[in-house]
């Protein structure tokens, strides 16, 4: 996952999170873009919690390395956007995640593959986009921003 042009401050122990990467959000700005994160590696969710970690604009509520698992946690935290694999390794398939996340109310859905070719059946899912997630990363917080706030 490239990360393009600037890079944030990592936040110590004891630093006020909504100072990091940014500042505080402006008056009047709802709280962070609620994301659940779901991928079948956690290699890549670590890598994207991590990132997002460093964003004032975004948090993760939850992470899932399956549809039912991400189904449970969307249940618990509410998700304003949910950050979906299409490549899961359970027989619900990732669009049938995206399918379902997106009937819920208040929650977008952003796929994610590693592979091309994917397009049209995501959005037909009902996903904001699809994106490519061994690509750069500021894409994909790009997207998850686009879609929390159309």
């Amino acid at each position: 996952m490239a990360r393009s042009g600037y890079s944030r401050a990592t936040p110590g122990k004891g630093d006020d999170p909504s100072s990091v990467g940014g500042g505080p959000l402006p008056e009047g700005v709802p709280g962070p873009i609620r994301v659940l994160l779901v991928d079948r590696d956690v290699r890549v969710r670590v890598a994207i919690h991590q990132t997002i970690a460093l964003e004032s604009d975004l948090t993760v509520v939850a992470e899932a390395s399956d549809a039912a698992e991400a189904l449970a946690m969307a249940d618990r935290t509410s998700p304003t956007v949910a950050l979906v694999d299409l490549l899961l390794p359970d027989p619900a398939t990732g669009l049938d995640l995206v399918r379902s996340l997106r009937r819920r109310p208040g929650c977008a859905v952003v796929a994610m593959t590693g592979r091309g070719g994917q397009r049209g059946a995501a959005l037909a899912a009902g996903a904001f986009a699809l994106v490519d997630k061994s690509g750069d990363i500021d894409a994909i917080l790009t997207t998850v921003r686009a879609c929390a706030h159309p």
